[in-house]
């Protein structure tokens, strides 16, 4: 399994660095142009491609928000065939300020928060529902469908029907799985937007990545690595105390874990626990892990305030299925480390493995080759990207390598987890990331500092992202 974070199959087999489109390039939208004297509302409402349109009170005196619908193609090189809606929302400041494109990789919430990229331009914000996410999916999920193309097309066809309306210079932003769905975009249609500001984005080779294994391997002290080695065997040398102690949990907490079973699902979390443990958490947890030998619910109650109990229940599994099914065809996994476990597993190592993860019975042919060509693109020819990473965060094992001499740069937390963003950057960091942006935007007002602002990804309910 991976912790959060398609084939090609119709539409870029011939996937060329010149043209990344292969063979289909969808049809542009014809141009439109508003009443510019008319209430934002109105001009909204002349955009052909919406189903609905609700004006909702927004959190913010100065942004007003709406809730929409924009109808899609399921497959952008079949335009005249089947539809789904797709959930948008929009903070609306001012037809020229900035436009801030939140590219997210799951679900979205309809009261959103700014952004930081938002709150630093000043800017209105226009924030997408990933396709096959929560209610932006047709009744039945062609899942062939569901690839990085076919979500960059999502937004460039966005992009084409808002930009008329909203005039400001256009940046891209997402954290994690938003933010990779930032960088496919800009790979397919890298002049949608002037810049993109991607927080904690990964790239990943192939299903078991081995770069996560040698990371966690090094990763903060080694005490604290040890601690989490032993309370992983701890784990899985007491399954018949712990199994039924999970299903109790299970009802108490109201997590069901039928999918996989109780055994998998002990197993699965075990092996995962350092990587969720340094995902969202930090050195300051060290002295909390609990001991091998500490109560079962002890155990438990450890595994849940790290989230990775969250990731393994029933309700999870549905509703991360188009990430498992994105992961196992091309977006990639991480490796976890288990060599420290083989004896408590017959010297087998636990088979947790993204494939066998909800949808289940799909075919999930990978294709090793999108994101080796993604990543050379970003590498050779991405222009005015600006990615944020946290020194502890896993994912940063999987960081991107910006184009400098395509105005491209990184910058890294220190001590930061998967929640890294501008604002916890220390100086001189911090002055010069805000710079760049600015220098990429210089229309936009003076930042207002400390920013209140999170890099933007909005997980379904209880759930963190789980990339």
């Amino acid at each position: 399994m991976t912790r959060l974070l398609f084939p090609l199959l119709l539409v870029l087999a011939a996937c060329e660095a010149e043209d990344p489109h292969g063979d289909c390039r969808p049809a542009d939208l014809a141009p439109r142009q508003f009443d510019a004297n008319a209430d934002i509302l109105e001009q909204l409402r002349s955009i052909p491609q919406l189903a609905t349109l609700e004006e909702r009170t927004s959190r913010y005196a100065d942004l007003r928000l709406f809730v929409m619908e924009f109808v899609q193609p399921i497959d952008h090189c079949q335009p005249d065939g089947d539809q789904f809606r797709q959930t948008l929302t929009l903070l609306f400041r001012d037809r020229a300020a900035p436009m801030v494109y939140a590219t997210n990789g799951y679900a979205i919430s309809r009261n959103p928060t700014r952004s930081e990229p938002t709150v630093l331009l000043t800017g209105n914000q226009l924030q997408v529902e990933h396709r096959y996410f929560s209610t932006s999916r047709p009744a039945q999920i062609p899942w062939e469908t569901l690839n990085i193309f076919q979500a960059a097309s999502d937004h460039h066809r966005i992009v084409q029907a808002f930009g008329p309306l909203l005039t400001g210079d256009w940046v891209s932003t997402g954290a994690s799985k938003g933010g990779m769905t930032a960088i496919f975009h800009r790979y397919f249609y890298p002049d949608d937007v002037k810049a993109t500001v991607a927080y904690v984005a990964p790239e990943t080779f192939g299903l078991e990545d081995p770069r996560y294994v040698t990371f966690l391997e090094t990763v903060g002290e080694a005490s604290c690595r040890d601690a989490l080695k032993a309370f992983q065997r701890g784990v899985l040398s007491r399954r018949a105390e712990l199994e039924p102690a999970l299903e109790q949990y299970g009802v108490a907490n109201d997590y069901a874990f039928t999918t996989f079973g109780l055994e998998k699902s002990l197993e699965f979390a075990t092996l995962e626990s350092s990587f969720a443990f340094w995902q969202y958490g930090d050195a300051s947890m060290c002295p909390t892990i609990p001991a091998p030998d500490a109560p079962a619910a002890e155990l438990l109650e450890f595994m849940r305030t790290i989230g990775v109990l969250d990731f393994l229940d029933d309700f999870a599994l549905e509703y991360y299925a188009p990430y498992f099914y994105q992961s196992a065809t091309e977006l990639g996994s991480p490796a976890y480390p288990q060599a420290h476990l083989l004896d408590l597993n017959g010297g087998q190592p636990i088979p947790d493995r993204v494939e066998d993860y909800p949808p289940l019975g799909v075919p999930k042919p990978f294709d090793p080759q999108v994101m080796e060509q993604v990543h050379a693109w970003v590498r050779d020819h991405g222009q005015r990207i600006l990615f944020v990473y946290g020194e502890n965060d896993p994912w940063t094992a999987g960081a991107y390598e910006p184009n400098l001499g395509g105005d491209s740069h990184l910058f890294t937390v220190p001590g930061g987890n998967h929640g890294a963003n501008l604002g916890r950057l220390p100086e001189p960091d911090l002055s010069t990331a805000t710079a760049v942006l600015r220098g990429w935007i210089p229309s936009a007002p003076p930042p207002v500092f400390p920013l209140r602002a999170q890099p933007g990804e909005q997980p379904a309910s209880r759930l963190r992202p789980r990339l």
